[in-house]
């Protein structure tokens, strides 16, 4: 019989004894809006804020055997983590979430605590990332890449040294002398060097077209390399 599992972070709830039932664990998160209500006119204006709302996924889990022990170490280790941690499980095996453990498992154990059953639940981010969507791209020349979803992607890009990079009418001009590796992530709009493991900021030699890093939009776009040798892109696709 095949029994599916999650894994947060490097824990795999497998080797806990810990398995889950059921796939609907994830729900779809709740688009921002503002309503305004305006005296004499019929309806509420919504006004989009440009994000979505982060969303609980709730995995129905269970314990076959040994319930009060591999309780105990699944808790121990779920709240030895901090901050966001990659979510995935063996329903949705080419998608993952970013997501927290905050705690507060009610846990429904069987006589002689031998078996039992009980909710994990995590606090995630909005996006179901797509595995796809880990793997750079590299670029030397012009070329394309084609977004497969229906939202708007915002990658990881790695320069290799001075120059512009155009993404479709999009453009990131990447400024100094610095020969290396420059990172440039889109999402946070936050540019850096490594020296060793430590980051170096390089944001004062990162101008965007539009003050506004670019995305990656559903369809296909453009790439165009000027200057560096090299340019990878990571490109984060997403559902919801």
């Amino acid at each position: 019989m095949i029994r599916n599992s999650f894994n947060y972070d490097t824990i795999n709830s497998a080797n806990y004894g810990v398995y889950i039932s059921g796939d609907a664990v994830f729900d779809s998160p709740v688009a921002s809006y503002e309503m305004i209500s305006i005296p004499g006119r019929s309806g509420d204006l919504a006004i989009y804020s440009g994000r979505y709302e982060n969303i609980e996924v709730t995995y129905p889990a269970f314990i076959y055997k040994d319930f009060k022990t591999n309780i105990r170490a699944l808790r121990s280790a779920l709240m030895s983590r901090h901050g966001y941690r990659r979510i995935s499980d063996t329903y949705h095996p080419d998608e993952f979430r970013l997501g927290v453990y905050q705690g507060g498992l009610e846990v429904k154990p069987e006589a002689y605590l031998t078996e039992g059953d009980f909710d994990v639940v995590f606090n995630c981010k909005p996006q179901r990332f797509l595995t796809s969507g880990e793997s750079e791209v590299t670029f030397t020349q012009g070329g394309a890449i084609t977004n497969p979803t229906e939202f708007d992607a915002k990658p990881l890009i790695t320069s290799f040294g001075p120059g512009t990079i155009g993404i479709g009418n999009q453009t990131i001009v990447v400024g100094g002398s610095y020969s290396g590796r420059i990172y440039i992530d889109t999402d946070v709009m936050d540019a850096w060097t490594l020296s060793g493991t430590t980051k170096v900021p390089y944001n004062h030699n990162i101008t965007y077209s539009g003050n506004k890093p670019p995305v990656l939009p559903p369809g296909e776009s453009g790439i165009t390399v000027s200057g560096m040798s090299e340019v990878r892109i990571t490109p984060r696709w997403y559902t919801l």
